[in-house]
């Protein structure tokens, strides 16, 4: 199980529940000396959202408020502790879209000290501008056939209505043209605009995230953590659907061609970039 080091959270609420979040999940009511103790592999669903967790056990629910948690920290030790504990269940997870990876995809591992390090924060117009650039280079092949779709049309429409002839073949191409150029914007437009709506919980919770994030890449693969749960013996092994997409302010480690880390050009100098370039490509070419 990956984050070990991480010490049991326990947590109490306005009633006076506490809740305990290690080994088991425990819960002890006031007044009562005997907790009620969950193996995780009894867990049957974990909600987690911005602030608060949601536990829970055949028939019974346990709401863990944000309240009940001393601050960002503990929340988010909290739940790292829980994902990386049904990491390899059946539990039914719902955890609400973030910027940083989801913490079941992390395995022990200790990071050499070849790897790259940097400490920062997101920046959420790069993330918005990696996004768009995400989705342009995955649909540019269908912006370029909708473009010979306009093309084609026009020139079909103007043959059925106008026809061909000498003296409008100046038309025709004038008329083509702005059809194609047309049809093509109106289409990135969209394209921008599905988007905006896809990827806005996650330009949502980069600004929400006020954490500083440790990032580490080596050639086995990479790790982007809060610092206050990041270790060097945790990290996101290269896998075989793994690949990676370089824009100007990002490099995008991908899986199964969704987006996994998003590591900023911004924290790192030249020579830190070229090392990073060579690690992603070692590791995400065919094993």
């Amino acid at each position: 199980m990956a984050f070990e080091h991480l010490c049991g959270q326990v947590m109490t609420d306005s009633n006076g529940t506490t809740y305990i979040i290690s080994d088991n999940f425990s819960v002890i009511y006031p007044g009562d000396a005997h907790p009620d103790v969950y193996e995780w592999a009894d867990i049957s669903a974990v909600k987690i959202d911005k602030s608060s967790i949601t536990v829970t056990t055949g028939k019974q629910t346990y709401h863990i408020p944000d309240r009940a948690f001393t601050g960002r920290a503990q929340f988010t030790a909290a739940k790292t502790l829980i994902l990386s504990q049904v990491s390899d269940k059946e539990t039914v997870c719902d955890v609400s879209v973030e910027v940083l990876p989801d913490k079941r995809f992390y395995s022990n591992y200790d990071i050499p000290d070849s790897a790259v390090f940097a400490k920062g924060e997101y920046n959420p117009k790069e993330i918005r501008s990696s996004v768009l650039s995400l989705v342009l280079g995955k649909m540019g092949r269908l912006l370029w056939c909708i473009g010979i779709l306009a093309c084609v049309a026009t020139a079909i429409i103007f043959q059925m209505y106008i026809g061909f002839a000498q003296d409008t073949w100046w038309y025709l191409s004038i008329g083509t043209f702005f059809c194609a150029v047309g049809a093509v914007v109106l289409t990135y437009l969209v394209m921008v605009l599905i988007a905006k709506i896809k990827y806005s919980g996650l330009i949502r919770s980069c600004a929400d995230n006020d954490e500083t994030i440790t990032f580490a890449v080596c050639p086995a693969g990479v790790s982007a953590a809060e610092e206050s749960v990041y270790s060097p013996h945790e990290i996101i092994r290269f896998g075989m659907n793994d690949n990676y997409i370089e824009t100007s302010s990002m490099f995008i480690v991908t899986r199964g061609n969704a987006p996994l880390v998003w590591i900023p050009k911004s924290l790192f100098d030249g020579a830190a970039l070229d090392r990073i370039e060579q690690y992603l490509a070692l590791g995400t070419q065919d094993k």
